[in-house]
């Protein structure tokens, strides 16, 4: 049997006021490209439609079939995708997701489902092959909390109506109850307005704070503005004082400067001397100058290679000094069990996890004799230093030594905590690229769909150097083997190493702000340029079977290899 997989979209809450709910959403949409590189054509659901399995899609939470919160009443398609409509029902869950949904803590929906007929094709704009989805059987459709395609949405929530017609009038002591009841429920409101008051008024204080700093820093650069105008109306008129002259007025006067030397050479009477003089160009025609250089003000730089790791796996602010997260666990002890007898229990349970930054920093030290190109230097200085520090994360993102007892305070890299590979088949005359086919396989038999290799410059030159019988260039065909596998070439991994990985098992986290500070030093005579920027990887113990890890690419070929 096919493993079942998922795909998720986002619905829009319009009304709502009791506890049960009606909803109409889209469960997929066609023709668009999702975050896994599928497309859904528009016929993908009509065999499902017209089968048994459609009266079987039961409407669950967060795709656990145990928790069935209502029943499908309808499903159907249109020009955009699959619409269904369901009621969520009043039961202890069904409430609780009805709540949410009420509150929009979750607007979103996903479907699990099993592609029963699907073809690649290349498509412009994307450098792998896009999975076409011809045929699919829906499972389960569910609301959760995150979403992957947000262009099929839930277009209508709406409540069932609430008896209000009492059986019999309520008696003094329910009716002094029931204004209790309503008076606590407006004094809860009461407070939660007061505590959004606060919070509002907190958030315009931070408002202002950041105005009155933006309102300084555009004075400081009014001010270092007006400065550079009045050096430069001060060349201007030291250019206008300078008078034009002609050439030979020029000549007339190193003549005279020289005369003394001249008449010297002639009273002498000495063969072959000579008097060298300097006859000097200026703006305004001839005169005398100072010798000096013509400067381009633009700093040269060295370029910088694209920082894989960065790019496979992206970046997450965290507004905090920590970072934290919950790493569940569960012991599964699922078996046969006789009549009337009690299954063996299995057991769950979460640990939070917290990790400190790792903070990586330079400092630039510049001479006050640049001073006449300071604004400029600066600037280079500090792009380039960040440029420098982003170099470093991304090596340390996959080398870094931290851990969680001794180097709590350095970057957790992902060498560290990837999973060993452990070859799944077996190739006839192995190569490099056999190797990523076989973590990809690693990968999917751990329940994760691998889309990213990221390898050595020369293991890219490898896969690219691969040739079929005639001598012709076959890369093209192999990264489409790969399917949405993209090749990263990365300066921070080893020669002989590989990462084959499913990209959303790991996260590089990092603080909020980049700090560059910039500070006058009197005892250089210069200025010190310090720039900082923290970081760490966040992944899951469950993630890690994501995360594949061939330490020795040589070896890993021979391990493959069919006998």
């Amino acid at each position: 049997m096919k493993e079942m997989e998922y795909k998720t979209s986002r619905f829009e809450v319009k009304a709502s006021e009791d506890d049960k709910l009606h909803i109409r959403a889209y469960a997929l949409v066609f023709g668009n490209v999702d975050s896994y590189g599928d497309v859904i054509m528009p016929k993908a659901c009509d065999a499902y439609l017209a089968s048994e399995d459609a009266g079987r899609t039961r409407l669950c939470y967060q795709h656990n079939l145990d928790n069935v919160i209502g029943v499908i009443t309808d499903k159907g398609v249109d020009s955009k995708g699959m619409w269904f409509e369901a009621d969520i029902l009043p039961t202890s869950l069904g409430r609780d997701v009805a709540l949410l949904i009420k509150a929009g803590a979750i607007n979103e929906v996903s479907i699990g489902y099993r592609a029963t007929e699907y073809h690649y094709e290349k498509r412009e704009g994307y450098d792998y092959d896009l999975r076409i989805l011809d045929a699919i059987t829906i499972g389960e459709i569910s609301p959760v909390t995150r979403a992957a395609n947000p262009q099929a949405v839930i277009t209508d929530v709406k409540a069932e109506e609430q008896d209000t017609k009492q059986e019999k009038p309520l008696t003094h002591k329910e009716d002094m109850e029931e204004m209790k009841k309503q008076l606590e429920t407006l004094e809860q409101k009461a407070q939660s307005m007061e505590d959004r008051a606060k919070a509002a008024e907190q958030k315009a204080a931070e408002r202002e704070q950041e105005i009155k700093t933006a309102q300084e820093n555009i004075n400081n650069l009014d001010a270092s503005v007006k400065a550079q105008q009045g050096l430069i109306e001060s060349l201007k008129k030291q250019m206008t004082e300078k008078k034009a002259e002609t050439f030979a007025g020029a000549l007339k006067a190193a003549l005279e400067e020289n005369k003394d030397k001249i008449e010297k050479m002639f009273e002498e009477k000495r063969g072959g001397s000579s008097v060298r003089m300097e006859v000097k160009m200026t703006a305004g025609g001839v005169g005398a100058t100072a010798y000096g250089t013509q400067v381009d003000p633009a700093v040269g730089s060295a370029p910088h290679v694209a920082r894989a790791f960065l790019a496979a796996f992206g970046e997450e602010v965290v507004n905090a000094d920590k970072a934290g997260w919950l790493d569940g666990t569960f012991t599964n002890n699922a078996d046969y069990v006789e009549e009337l007898a009690a299954a063996t229990d299995s057991e769950a349970g979460a640990n939070e996890v917290v990790r400190q930054f790792g903070k990586i920093a330079t400092r630039l030290l510049l001479s006050s004799e640049l001073k006449d190109w300071m604004a400029e230097i600066a600037n280079w200085a500090q792009t380039e230093a960040m440029e420098f520090i982003n170099d470093k994360v991304d090596s340390e993102v996959w080398n870094g030594a931290g851990n969680d007892t001794n180097a709590k305070k350095k970057i957790y890299g992902l060498k560290n905590q990837a999973t060993a590979f452990a070859k799944v088949g077996t190739y006839a005359n192995a190569k490099v690229g056999d190797v990523i086919l076989d973590a990809v396989a690693q990968a999917k038999k751990n329940g994760f769909v691998a889309n990213v290799a990221i390898v050595s410059f020369g293991t890219e030159a490898e896969l690219k150097g691969i040739k079929d019988a005639n001598g012709n260039y076959i890369y093209n065909q192999l990264t489409g083997m790969f399917g949405p596998v993209r090749i990263l070439p990365s300066a921070s991994i080893g020669e002989a190493e590989i990462l084959v990985a499913d990209s959303r098992c790991a996260k590089v986290l990092r603080r909020p702000s980049i700090e560059v500070e910039i500070t006058r030093d009197a005892d250089l005579d210069g200025w010190k340029v310090n720039v900082r920027k923290s970081a760490q990887t966040k992944v899951k113990t469950a993630h890690k079977k994501g995360l594949i890890y061939v330490a020795d690419k040589a070896a890993a070929i021979t391990a493959i290899a069919k006998a």
